[in-house]
This record gives structure tokens, sequence and C-alpha cells, in this order.
């Protein structure tokens, strides 16, 4: 098991430091229920990619714009066209609700299909839409006391799990 562990990272680390692609891209995205920013590194030759991102969420009891959210997403361009492609992702993080009333910190998984756009002789820029599932829940207890009466309660906390996202990216 542990060379498995050192075989996967010395794996990861030969592809991050591999010469990458001049189209890495910085992108905002956006959909009803988070705001992230993400930076994707395109490796050289192949068209697969790896993607990092951090946002605000609003999933919790509260319906605010507060809690945080991050997490990477490797993924592949299934088809590619001249000014377009078509993608797939797996989507891995954890999700941080900001609230008084539970502290339910929910990792998830996921899985996203998007379609890009190019804009732009050079495709610097480019708008894509995604879709797709995630799963995450996290049981919480919440605990009400005083000196007559302790009540106790046990609780999910369940992310949505379908994802519907509009983005602008920079490509450079």
């Amino acid at each position: 098991m542990k060379h498995l562990r050192i075989t996967v990272a010395l794996l990861l680390f030969s592809v991050i430091t591999g010469k990458a692609q001049n189209n890495n891209r910085i992108s905002a995205e956006f959909s009803g229920n988070n705001i992230c920013l993400a930076y994707q590194l395109n490796f050289e030759k192949t068209p697969v990619y790896s993607s990092v991102y951090v946002g605000l969420g609003n999933q919790d009891i509260n319906s605010k714009f507060d809690d945080v959210l991050f997490g990477i997403k490797p993924g592949m361009q299934f088809i590619s066209f001249a000014k377009s492609n078509i993608f797939g992702h797996l989507n891995a993080g954890i999700y941080f609700p900001n609230n008084k009333y539970y502290d339910a910190v929910t990792p998830f998984v996921g899985i996203n299909i998007g379609y890009e756009k190019f804009l732009g002789k050079q495709k610097k820029h480019s708008l894509f839409i995604e879709t797709g599932y995630i799963y995450g829940q996290r049981e919480y207890m919440q605990i009400y006391e005083s000196d007559i009466l302790y009540v106790s309660s046990t609780d999910k906390f369940k992310l949505f799990p379908v994802i519907f996202s509009l983005a602008y990216g920079f490509n450079f």
C-alpha cells in the first residue's frame, strides 16, 4: 500500500511538472447555488486537464452566499471542433457551511459534462456551460440545553445534487 501511494504521488508530480500547452484557463463560474473561480492546467499532447477551484455557496440554512467550497476537477475533452469542444470531468471537494446552527463540513464527489465555445481569432476567451451530478451529505447533531432541559437532535445536511452552471474563461 505504501509503494502504491509513492507511485501515485510520483506519477502526479511528473504530470504536473510536465510542460503545459499555451491554453491554460482562468475562469469564473456561476450557478444558482455557487460562484467559483478556477484555474485549469491543460497537459501537452493529450486532451487531459486538471482544474482547481474555490468559491462561495448558499446551500445551508441561511441561504446566503457565505459558505466556502473548494475542490479539484480532473477531466478530458471528448470531442474537439475548430472553435468549441465537449468535455467531461470528475468533481471532488469540500463544502464548508457558515451558519450559527450547525457545523457540517461536507465532502462531495460528482461528475460533470460541458460544452465550451471559443471566442476571437486567437481563442483567448471562452464561454462554457456545465451540467452534472454531485453527492455530498453529512450528519450533524444539534444540542439545546438549559438548567432544566436538555434536547439533542441528529439531522443530515445534503448538497443539492444537480449542477448547472454558466462560465467565462480567459485562456492563456
